[in-house]
């Protein structure tokens, strides 16, 4: 699970922040739950936070690598 995910989306819904993206609903869920994504939607996604894409894919991604991005 990548929890780090879920809190960049703070109080808003999965679905108004997949709208803003400009990827599904079940996409991001997935994505919170710690789901493979591909490239394209790890970018999006990371550009929308503002944090780095690759950290999707970072073994370590899931902990606190994260916070060294923002």
């Amino acid at each position: 699970m990548r929890k780090w995910l879920r809190d960049y989306r703070g109080n808003r819904t999965q679905q108004a922040v997949a709208e803003k993206i400009g990827i599904d609903r079940s996409t991001l869920a997935k994505a919170e739950l710690g789901g493979p994504l591909n490239v394209d939607t790890a970018k999006r996604i990371a550009n929308f936070y503002g944090f780095k894409w690759f950290l999707f894919f970072d073994p370590e991604g899931d902990k606190s690598a994260h916070k060294d991005a923002m």
